[in-house]
């Protein structure tokens, strides 16, 4: 694999969260309507970090990656790809490319001046691991309402929901880490 670095832009967003507002409460034991801005809030950023977490997409989205230069194999972020790959080089020629892998996609082009590729990825279902592990990381969020310290570091998620995610992790492979 040869690749430069990349950059990301999210086109389009989720249009609906994979948890809703009653499942979470639900979850929290809560009956009454007080706080559900708050819950409903607390869904959309636990999604957002555990996504960060896992380099996946929860639901549908749209995607642009521009890649500086492309030559060999290159594995494109976020999962799985579902819909409209398009290639094209900074002067917007459309590219011959390849493409490799089932739920993880790889491509394969030659261009040194910028490789643009626009798909939409996204689980139609959501693993019910990865739902857990949101209803997990509202839970937490909604109990602490701050930062919990194990050690020298600040945790981004809760233990439990890492544990639920962890086998659908891909920053390691992208080198994001987390």
């Amino acid at each position: 694999m040869s690749n430069s670095s990349f950059t990301i832009q999210l086109i389009t967003e989720l249009v609906t969260e994979p948890v809703t507002l009653q499942e979470a409460k639900d979850y929290l034991r809560i009956s009454n309507n007080y706080e559900d801005a708050l819950i409903s809030e607390l869904i959309t950023s636990a999604r957002e970090r555990l996504e960060g977490f896992t380099n996946r997409a929860f639901g549908e989205k749209e995607y642009k990656v521009r890649f500086e230069y492309v030559d060999g194999w290159v594995e494109l972020p976020y999962s799985p790809i579902i819909d409209g790959l398009s290639v094209e080089n900074d002067a917007g020629d459309t590219l011959d490319y390849e493409i490799k892998g089932l739920e993880v996609k790889e491509l394969f082009c030659s261009a040194d001046n910028g490789v643009i590729v626009n798909y939409t990825c996204g689980y139609v279902n959501l693993p019910k691991a990865l739902k857990e592990a949101i209803l997990k990381e509202v839970s937490t969020s909604y109990e602490n309402r701050e930062n919990y310290v194990i050690g020298d570091s600040v945790n981004a998620l809760s233990n439990s929901a890492q544990q639920l995610a962890r086998r659908y992790s891909r920053n390691t492979m992208l080198g994001l880490g987390f």
